[in-house]
């Protein structure tokens, strides 16, 4: 009895595992097929406030976000460099693009290593 238990468990497992692998291999192609986005976001920022707007990306990295009222920021990138422009402030700053999270989304090749990208639920 035992060792049909471990047996059917070793091979649940297996299934599982492979099962995941193939998401996460739908999911890659997915991403790399992908040339452009637009979506609406929601941002949360540590101490809990929230700005909303949409964000354009037109693979390879070029990224548009685009703030609702009342956050006055604007954030463009052409793929040599980032402006984040906060038009209350009328402060234009520059940023790497390995300094942004979405660096990973804008690549032509999208790699879901579980290291530098992570996969946290799919359904």
């Amino acid at each position: 009895m035992k060792k049909s238990l471990f047996f059917a468990l070793f091979i649940y497992a297996n299934i599982a595992q492979a099962q995941t692998a193939a998401d996460i291999e739908k999911i890659e192609n997915y991403l790399n097929n992908m040339q452009s986005l637009q979506a609406n976001f929601v941002q949360t920022a540590s101490n809990g406030n929230t700005s909303e707007g949409q964000i354009y990306i037109a693979k390879p990295n070029k990224i548009r976000m685009e703030y609702a009222e009342p956050t006055s920021v604007l954030i463009v990138g052409n793929g040599d460099y980032i402006v984040f422009n906060d038009k209350e402030l009328d402060q234009v700053t520059n940023i790497d693009y390995e300094d942004i999270p979405a660096t990973m989304i804008l690549a032509n090749s999208i790699k879901i290593d579980n290291n530098t990208l992570k996969i946290a639920d799919y359904k």
